[in-house]
């Protein structure tokens, strides 16, 4: 993240007559005139407490571990230490996703394996729903014509 983020402030400093200092790298504008030098380590972290935090946010932020409890959270907090926060959270619902779909799966294969030992496959069940339905049909329409006829 921190590659594509220098990348494009070296864009921009191209476009824009800047020098942007990257430790000992050095990226030099394209004319001396109007030079200014910006610390990239402002865009990336951000001043201290320049963040407002929502209740859902400060639950990111203990789900992360970065606090013990919700009311330990400033109100405000560094937009970096939010954004790892979330990094963090993030990485850890796509971990319980993917437990999840194995267990899912793992699940289903047992079922299946079950019903198939029982002898109940999809086509039998279809074959015997479909059965049901057609004397149902059959019993409804000898019930209406019965109603029909004494009339």
């Amino acid at each position: 993240m921190l590659r594509i983020f220098r990348s494009r402030i070296v864009h921009q400093a191209k476009r824009s007559n800047l020098i942007f200092v990257f430790g000992n790298n050095t990226v030099c504008p394209a004319s001396e005139s109007a030079v200014r030098t910006v610390n990239v380590k402002q865009y990336v972290s951000g001043p201290e407490g320049d963040h407002r935090l929502t209740d859902f946010d400060k639950r990111v932020l203990v789900w992360s571990k970065f606090y013990k409890n919700v009311q330990e959270v400033p109100e405000t907090i560094s937009t970096a230490k939010l954004l790892k926060a979330r990094d963090w959270f993030r990485i850890r619902v796509s971990i319980f996703m993917i437990i999840g779909t194995v267990l899912g799966c793992m699940y289903m294969a047992w079922s299946g394996k079950k019903m198939l030992a029982e002898g109940r496959t999809i086509p039998k069940l279809a074959r015997e729903k479909a059965a049901k339905l057609r004397e149902d049909h059959i019993a409804d329409t000898a019930q209406k014509a019965e109603v029909e006829t004494k009339t």
